[in-house]
């Protein structure tokens, strides 16, 4: 606890005379601070405290520690995760001109434990990088919604919390687009080997697919809408595996492979690229003598391919 005893003193909120550690403690104890909050630096030290600090000016590190550490006392002191999920708690924290503002954490104490201790779970299991976006949107879901949980709900904890969050998400996401819900596909589902793809002709399909995937591919909807994009999911025995895009090419007239994809966009091994490319054939194939979508055909959605 010595950088933030250090801090304290240097920031005029102890004096400079006597044991700088027991003049924190005086501190805590007049700025309302449990004894338990108190045990809990102590206990952990001050390493869990840099992402607060990393947004702090200087000057002001007391100020924002001991508001962080109130709202951890809130919490019922769970345990520190790791700096990563720490700094998707602060990153929508309230900053003033003295560093955190008092009330900044407008996360129900339950959920914030609840993700802290999901967090520490996930620690050397290689789940951080899909963790990391939805602890993000479990956070921001709840700062907004502020749920209480029952007993149920406690129980089921983390997995509750993620169904909620993304279900929210979800629904903004398919508020966001507009225009037709649907567009037609020159080729339907194609298997070759152990690989499946399954043409996503759907705003709601582009934004399920793109969570299950974690990228971006439902940004590409007006696109699908105007024809000129077209994805594929690819999968193995059932389990996604790579994510196609088609683009159109104006004065090639005919359709490419822009990319293949994993999830997260990882890259993919060869045989999947091969595929792609083979599947980007076909659909030129199927488009032989029919005219291009974005010259009317899906923009006058309903005739499709019977025009």
């Amino acid at each position: 606890m010595l950088p933030l005893a250090f801090a304290a003193l240097d920031e005029g909120w102890i004096l400079p005379c006597g044991d700088a550690v027991k003049e924190l403690h005086l501190l805590f104890r007049g700025e309302g601070l449990a004894p338990a909050t108190w045990r809990y630096l102590a206990r952990h030290g001050c390493r869990f405290l840099r992402p607060c600090w990393a947004r702090t000016e200087r000057g002001h590190c007391t100020r924002s520690a001991l508001e962080f550490l109130r709202e951890i006392e809130r919490a019922g002191h769970p345990a520190p995760p790791p700096a990563w999920a720490l700094r998707a708690w602060v990153g929508h924290a309230s900053y003033g001109r003295k560093g955190l503002v008092a009330g900044w954490n407008s996360v129900p104490p339950e959920v914030v434990r609840i993700c802290f201790l999901q967090a520490r779970r996930a620690r050397g299991t290689g789940a951080e990088r899909f963790l990391g976006e939805d602890l993000r949107l479990v956070l921001s879901w709840a700062a907004r919604e502020s749920p209480r949980l029952d007993k149920l709900q406690r129980r089921s904890g983390w997995a509750w919390l993620l169904r909620q969050a993304l279900a929210a998400e979800r629904r903004r996401m398919l508020l966001q687009v507009g225009g037709p819900r649907a567009w037609p596909f020159a080729l339907g589902e194609v298997v070759s080997g152990e690989y499946r793809a399954t043409p996503v002709d759907s705003v709601e399909g582009l934004v399920d697919e793109g969570m299950a995937f974690h990228n971006c591919i439902a940004d590409y909807a007006g696109k699908c809408q105007q024809g000129w994009v077209r994805i594929f999911v690819v999968r193995v025995g059932g389990r996604r595996v790579g994510v196609v895009r088609l683009d159109h090419h104006l004065f090639a007239e005919g359709w490419g492979l822009r990319n293949v994809l994993g999830i997260a966009n990882a890259p993919v091994e060869k045989a999947l690229r091969a595929f792609a490319s083979d599947l980007a054939e076909r659909y030129n194939e199927a488009m032989a003598g029919m005219p291009h979508e974005g010259e009317g055909w899906s923009l006058r959605f309903g005739e499709g391919l019977e025009r």
